[in-house]
């Protein structure tokens, strides 16, 4: 009976600490930098295999069962702009980070760990998490300090994740398609010169908003500054006090210059 009660308590132990080492592997994880990761994959890979009429295969990592997150991701419902919802328990958050702080803290019991579990943001360096999103941008000690040497190794790197992803028994020419496109679209952009190119109409469309933005500003503290020197400095008077004004003036010329202002002194019968 002892034994018996012995092994049952080193089962339950040994199934508690696999459960903690699962959520803490996790939780190491970081949320926003693998959530990066999966968008490019849902943009960029996936529609290159849906195109085949083809599904993401087991192997490649970016199957989303090896996903953690993936069972909370697909339970995410975007109502618009300003509202998500929790399809768990139907709470409601004004942003996508609350929801995610919300899964944190009431729904680990769905992060997913298995034996082939994948953390997406792993892949950032090969799909430029700081520069899809546009946290950073490019300045010259980043095109300076860039060596291709690290390039080189990021593209190869890349092309292996690429390969692995690619289902067997495809036909030579389809297999060879699909790799040049998920190529061309991710790890083309790993050299010196291009790594911190993004989508050019999204760049275009940035430049001249800031443009436009600088215009307006500087348009509208010169229009301030005119106003404000009119104000206090060119004030004219009305027509009521018109008289006065001009009777302050000539008082004012008088003090300065009595004998001129004599000279001018209107005639009076």
């Amino acid at each position: 009976m002892e034994v018996v009660l012995i092994a049952i308590v080193i089962h339950v132990y040994s199934a508690f600490l696999l459960t903690v080492t699962a959520w803490s592997s996790v939780i190491n994880c970081p949320r926003d930098r693998s959530s990066t990761v999966r968008k490019l994959v849902q943009n960029v890979i996936v529609p290159v295999f849906a195109s085949e009429g083809q599904t993401v295969p087991r192997t490649c990592s970016f199957h989303k069962e090896r996903d953690p997150y993936w069972e909370q991701e697909d339970n995410k419902i975007q109502e618009s702009a300003n509202r998500w919802t929790c399809g768990f328990c139907g709470k409601t958050f004004i942003a996508e980070y609350y929801l995610d702080l919300h899964y944190d803290n009431r729904h680990q019991q769905y992060l997913r760990q298995v034996s082939d579990s994948v953390c997406l943001a792993e892949y950032c360096d090969i799909f430029r998490c700081d520069v899809y999103p546009g946290i950073v941008s490019v300045d010259f000690w980043d095109t300076v300090l860039c060596l291709e040497d690290d390039m080189t190794e990021l593209r190869q790197t890349c092309q292996e994740v690429v390969s692995s992803c690619i289902p067997e028994g495809l036909p030579e020419e389809t297999s060879y398609w699909m790799k040049e496109r998920i190529f061309n679209a991710s790890c083309s952009y790993l050299t010196c010169k291009s790594y911190w190119h993004t989508d050019e109409k999204l760049s275009g469309l940035r430049i001249f908003l800031q443009v436009f933005v600088n215009m307006a500003v500087f348009s509208m503290m010169i229009l301030y500054y005119i106003l404000a020197y009119q104000h206090f400095y060119c004030q004219i008077p009305s027509d009521e006090n018109k008289q006065t004004w001009q009777l302050e003036r000539i008082t004012l010329s008088h003090r300065r210059n009595p004998e001129r202002t004599r000279m001018y002194r209107p005639y009076v019968p």
